[in-house]
């Protein structure tokens, strides 16, 4: 107990006076097989590649082999992270040279298991910028595709030097083909990216807005998305430690959960996209005392829905109250149809009001839905806001930091969390509850 008291007062006196701290190193040995368990079926996918003569140029039969075999190993290895699913690629028949794209971007019912996946790149029409580009297309045949690639070369991975041009070019092709198939695999619709950053619009106190960092009270809980290519392209970004070497983007790379959860479900057809949600046709809000847990009888939500690109259009929607007081319902339109899934619909913003309470801004994204479906397992939408009593007021002392310590990096959800300690009510004990009680114990004689 004494040691991880010391701990946290060391953490205070660096929160406190060297700024805001760079987001910890993911662990290499955190990911791995250990995320699949033997028991799992892993579901096999055979990987070719369509590239333009133009973007192959002279380089021989062999050393394309030998370099997109390197690619196939780098994308197999990304999802067998954390994921079922595997790429089978054989080098003598999965590379196609040929000036016109090979998928239909049509095709009846889409096959959820046994269907190939296609890679199809040509040459950058930008010199200076080099690789960027691709969408999720599919083909007749059921093949998932990641398209509308353009590449500056074809690198040889294991020729590439740390922190060069070179490799930055490769990892962004490896990020979008990644982030593709990922769409294939029914992860991210609407894109994660959409919510990096949106304006509260609303005119309406408290406005919060959402910006892409570990500090914002919407992405501090979902920092898990950081390092998954649905949002980021991890080459030099600050949020994950900036890697710049082959080793370390390598280790750092990682789906979000509910990637994970989805890429290993598949889902990619309407219906079986939907059964990934819980019912959204009466999504409940329940409004706390942010110390006591309870529901506040008298107070009062509003919600609206948020378009996840500029202008940040806000439309508010009907909220019903129910028994007991102080929970709140509304429907998720257009929910069960498949366009729920869109930017102009995965995004909600509610806020809450009490007497005596101070009020309190939270948004919800259809992610956070299909998480509690996908690996909640429930089939209903809750989501808690707590507010925090006007004249509550505490006295930090030691036995608060002891308490803090039991409950380090617990959520809500976990036993050791307790409720006393989550001075910012966003259901975890994290730096920011360490902050509130070392301002409070440094503003005391």
């Amino acid at each position: 107990m004494f040691e991880r008291l010391v701990l946290l007062f060391v953490i205070v006196m660096v929160f406190l006076f060297c700024g805001q701290t760079q987001a910890a190193a993911i662990d290499p040995n955190w990911a791995g097989s250990e995320w699949v368990s033997e028991s799992e079926s892993l579901n096999s996918h055979v990987l070719m590649f369509f590239l333009d003569p133009n973007l192959v140029g002279s380089m021989s039969t062999q050393e394309l082999k030998s370099n997109i075999s390197q690619y196939a190993v780098e994308i197999n290895d990304i999802f067998a992270k954390q994921t079922t699913r595997r790429m089978i690629f054989d080098p003598n028949s999965g590379i196609t040279i040929t000036p016109t794209r090979p998928h239909t971007n049509s095709a009846g019912v889409l096959p959820e298991e046994g269907y190939e996946l296609w890679v199809h790149a040509v040459l950058t029409d930008n010199v200076s910028y080099g690789t960027y580009g691709g969408n999720m297309g599919f083909d007749i045949s059921g093949a998932g595709v990641a398209g509308g690639l353009r590449w500056d070369a074809i690198h040889n991975p294991s020729a590439l030097v740390d922190a060069s041009e070179e490799l930055q070019q490769y990892w962004r092709q490896i990020d979008h083909i990644v982030h593709e198939f990922e769409h294939v695999f029914g992860a991210g619709s609407g894109e994660y990216y959409g919510l990096a950053y949106v304006d509260d619009a609303t005119g309406i106190e408290p406005v919060a807005d959402i910006d892409k960092e570990p500090t914002n009270s919407f992405w501090r809980l979902r920092q898990d998305y950081f390092t998954d290519p649905l949002l980021n392209n991890i080459w030099n970004n600050w949020l994950v430690g900036s890697p710049t070497s082959l080793a370390d983007l390598r280790d750092t790379v990682m789906f979000a959960d509910v990637t994970v959860a989805i890429v290993d479900r598949g889902p990619r057809q309407s219906a079986s996209s939907i059964a990934t949600l819980p019912d959204l046709s009466q999504v409940k809000v329940q409004v706390r005392d942010a110390r006591t847990k309870e529901l506040i009888a008298n107070s009062t939500t509003r919600v609206w829905n948020v378009r996840s690109f500029s202008p940040y259009y806000s439309e508010e929607l009907s909220v019903t109250a129910t028994a007991p007081p102080g929970e709140f319902w509304f429907d998720w339109p257009p929910y069960p149809s498949i366009s729920v899934f869109s930017n102009y619909r995965h995004l909600k913003l509610i806020k809450a009001f009490a007497n005596d309470y101070i009020s309190e801004t939270v948004w919800i994204s259809l992610y956070d839905a299909v998480e509690q479906k996908m690996i909640y397992g429930s089939d209903e939408m809750i989501i808690p806001v707590y507010l925090m009593p006007q004249d509550g007021t505490y006295t930090v002392n030691l036995t608060d930091f002891a308490m803090l310590s039991l409950a380090w990096l617990s959520q809500d959800d976990q036993p050791e969390y307790d409720k006393n300690c989550d001075f910012n009510t966003d259901g975890i004990i994290d730096t920011v509850d360490l902050k509130t009680i070392a301002v409070g114990w440094l503003a005391e004689p």
